[in-house]
């Protein structure tokens, strides 16, 4: 993340448009920090500096104008950045001291947010250095670069797959199974154990990893919100280039993680197998859980 100080002159102030343009001619906006302020103590502060500036426009009569003309086109570059979330209002209705004790503490949480810290990338990062597991995904990415590797194998099986990722076909979900089961084969000296990320997205994926692979001993879920989850995945979307990284979407895909997904957990709590972690907490607090709960295994 970079940190630009665009400070736009009062004859020039953007609007929607020209912020949109900004965005796509020169780069994305992270966040935008508004520092807020009443009109009186504006108008205080510029008749104050009227004093020595020198600026003729600094009298009350203009300075009643120029506010006038702030409100109307700055108030639509707050409402587009208020809707994507990245809109912070600094008081600065008080001493300097305290306005930037304000900003000082929102900086912090942006840069805690990069990466999003409370989400399962991080927190399987901390396993993996903590206990010496093996982080395999079936997920978009990694499944990808499983996929990309046979190909460029040249192998039967290789060819087969070029056929039908070339035709636009899915994969079969044996197939992926047979490629995470090399891996896990591969890594089997040197690990001490395999956290298996993506996967069963439904009971007869769950059914199915037993029967070829092995019995999972412990599924970690790792929870939260909706409007949480939404926000990330938009956040994500921002640097991830992948086309399901929509607000239309993530609707879709959340609805089809509750039919499908929900019923796994059922299963697998049945068998006690099955322990959930709320990550809505900072990334510290969250692991903290994690650890409770592998340490009990390690």
């Amino acid at each position: 993340m970079n940190l630009v100080w665009i400070d736009v002159p009062d004859i020039s102030l953007p609007n929607g448009e020209n912020s949109i343009q900004f965005e796509q001619d020169v780069a994305r906006c992270d966040f935008l920090i508004y520092f807020d302020v009443s009109d009186e103590i504006m108008t205080e502060r510029l008749v104050k500096r009227g004093e020595t500036s020198g600026r003729i426009d600094d009298n009350e009569e203009t300075i009643e104008k120029r506010l006038v003309t702030f409100h109307q086109e700055t108030q639509p570059i707050l409402g587009y950045y208020g809707k994507q979330g990245k809109l912070i209002t600094i008081d600065t209705n008080r001493k300097p001291d305290e306005i930037f004790e304000d900003v000082s503490y929102e900086l912090g949480k942006i840069v805690k947010q990069q990466p999003l810290g409370s989400g399962k990338g991080t927190q399987y990062e901390r396993i993996v250095q903590r206990y010496g597991y093996t982080h395999l995904s079936t997920g978009y990415e990694y499944t990808k670069d499983l996929l990309r590797a046979a190909v460029q194998s040249k192998t039967e099986r290789g060819e087969q797959l070029n056929a039908l990722m070339t035709a636009g076909k899915l994969v079969p979900m044996e197939v992926v199974l047979d490629l995470l089961k090399e891996n896990m084969i591969k890594n089997a000296d040197k690990s001490k154990g395999f956290l298996i990320d993506g996967y069963p997205r439904e009971v007869a994926q769950a059914k199915k990893f037993e029967e070829l692979i092995a019995p999972c001993d412990l599924v970690l879920y790792i929870n939260a919100n909706d409007v949480t989850l939404t926000k990330r995945l938009l956040h994500r979307a921002q640097t991830s280039d992948r086309v399901d990284d929509n607000e239309e979407t993530i609707k879709k895909r959340l609805k089809t993680f509750h039919n499908e997904t929900i019923p796994v957990l059922d299963l697998y709590e049945k068998k006690n197998k099955l322990e959930e972690i709320d990550s809505e907490l900072e990334p510290d607090a969250v692991f903290s859980q994690v650890r409770d709960i592998l340490d009990k295994l390690a």
